[in-house]
């Protein structure tokens, strides 16, 4: 679906690939002096067009990575690695990096990687009210009242799979409760509800079918190590004791009404990247000096 800025349609393929070269006899080969790492290529869908018909291609790739980047928003700086960005053919484009950053893929997935149409570009802030992209659903712009409902149709001649609904529409609620009354009445389909007391007063509803899922974290990050903002932090003692001194078990238990898991990493435990040695390293001790 699409959003303000346009819809994302930046199907890439990426491979790294590592290699080693021996001398083909029994006897090892001499260490290698040098290193030579490839760039990494993108490869694009090859049947995908824009609401208007024009194609999504390299060349589109290409100017919409360039505007985003010279635009000067909040993400442009994801984009300061990549030193060029060269269209090969039709479906390929080629980004030149000027050191190696593998956090490229995951911006790509996000504001870096949204394409528009090209020729839309003129009507600068204007995309923010009426996309054009390469998605599934097209905003009704008779049916939108912006800052209050957004109404999608079905894209006619979408190149993706059918997907079941024939219109989409996404209300703002500046609240929690009111989101929770129009599921309760049937108005709204599904939501995202963050407040704790609000998912209680849900759950107990026959008629409200709730999925739990963890999507946030909330913790203190002490990047500030070299104490140039704060000199105490610069004692790894000081850093030590706010990480002892904070309950958490407390604050999940009241805070969040024990919804949730208590933590010293940003990996959650269902994830692969969880040590669960990390949370006991710092446990909580007010009488600890």
């Amino acid at each position: 679906m699409k959003n303000s800025a346009g819809a994302a349609a930046l199907l890439l393929a990426a491979t790294v690939l590592a290699g080693c070269s021996g001398s083909g006899g029994g006897t090892a080969a001499a260490a290698p002096t040098t290193l030579a790492i490839a760039t990494m290529t993108l490869t694009l869908r090859g049947d995908v067009k824009f609401d208007d018909g024009t194609p999504f291609d390299a060349a589109a790739v290409k100017a919409n990575m360039e505007r985003f980047r010279a635009g000067g928003g909040a993400q442009a700086k994801t984009l300061n690695d990549v030193k060029d960005i060269k269209v090969t053919d039709a479906t390929h484009v080629t980004l030149v990096l000027s050191q190696p950053n593998p956090a490229l893929l995951y911006y790509l997935s996000d504001a870096a990687g949204l394409m528009a149409a090209p020729k839309d570009f003129a009507q600068g802030d204007a995309l923010k009210t009426r996309p054009g992209g390469t998605g599934p659903y097209e905003l009704d712009a008779g049916q939108t009242v912006i800052g209050t409902k957004w109404v999608f149709r079905r894209a006619a001649a979408y190149w993706g799979d059918r997907l079941p609904y024939d219109t989409v529409t996404i209300s703002y609620f500046d609240n929690e409760t009111a989101i929770v009354n129009g599921i309760k009445t049937g108005q709204i389909d599904a939501a995202l509800l963050q407040d704790a007391d609000q998912q209680i007063s849900v759950e107990g509803d026959l008629k409200v079918r709730t999925v739990r899922q963890e999507f946030d974290f909330q913790g203190l990050f002490l990047f500030d190590r070299a104490g140039a903002v704060t000199p105490e932090l610069r004692d790894p003692r000081v850093r030590r004791a706010l990480n002892h001194a904070i309950d958490r078990r407390t604050m999940l238990a009241k805070i969040r009404q024990g919804r949730g898991a208590v933590t010293s990493q940003v990996f959650g435990p269902g994830t692969a990247a969880h040590k669960p040695e990390l949370d006991a390293y710092y446990t909580f001790d007010r009488r600890r000096r």
